[in-house]
């Protein structure tokens, strides 16, 4: 089975749609939807984080998603609108993981020899599936998670450059990401691609 997880790591120079559509399984996560940067074809799987799941399960109006997300993360009006058009269709596969698979990251890497404190802090939404995967027997490709600490605060559709650092330890998801390629259990060749300008 081949499936790709997508990050939200911008690719504003480097169109990678074909890339990411040629995969029979593509996982998108939060407010990455398609044509968002990483292909046009529907997730098979859209996972939400918490939050976002909560109000999706409440069914809340676009005014609230607006008010919460546009004013507290800084994401447009716009996008906040596609974003909440997409999740309401029927055909999305919705999911979510409640500690983002913290958990089972954890135990793939105390069976795989892999130095990373993943208890520290909760791994962020774009790890929960790349965890699922592993533990399900698959090795996902992965692209638009950041590999350097210069760009880990790089965001297609957040335009506050923040990071719950209560929560998550960005810099050591980048080491555990690295590591996980490293042991064969992911591919991370896609996160390694230059965004520069032509």
């Amino acid at each position: 089975m081949n499936i790709i997880c997508c990050g939200s790591s911008p690719s504003r120079n480097t169109n990678i749609n074909e890339i990411v559509d040629s995969f029979d399984n593509i996982i998108r996560h939060n407010m990455l939807i398609p044509n968002c940067g990483y292909g046009s074809k529907d997730a098979t799987i859209h996972v939400l984080n918490n939050h976002l799941h909560q109000y999706w399960k409440a069914k809340i109006s676009i005014n609230k998603w607006v008010k919460v997300y546009k004013d507290h993360y800084n994401i447009s009006r716009k996008h906040i609108k596609k974003f909440y058009e997409y999740i309401n269709q029927e055909n999305v596969n919705i999911k979510n993981y409640p500690t983002n698979n913290t958990e089972v990251m954890q135990e793939i890497c105390k069976n795989n020899n892999i130095e990373y404190n993943v208890t520290a802090k909760i791994l962020r939404c774009g790890l929960s599936s790349v965890a699922s995967c592993i533990a399900n027997g698959l090795k996902p490709f992965m692209v638009g998670y950041s590999l350097d600490t210069e760009t880990t605060l790089d965001h297609v559709y957040k335009n506050n450059r923040k990071i719950n650092s209560n929560l998550h330890n960005a810099v050591e998801e980048i080491v555990l990401i690295k590591s996980l390629h490293k042991a064969g259990l992911v591919d991370a060749t896609l996160c390694c691609l230059i965004d520069d300008k032509a």
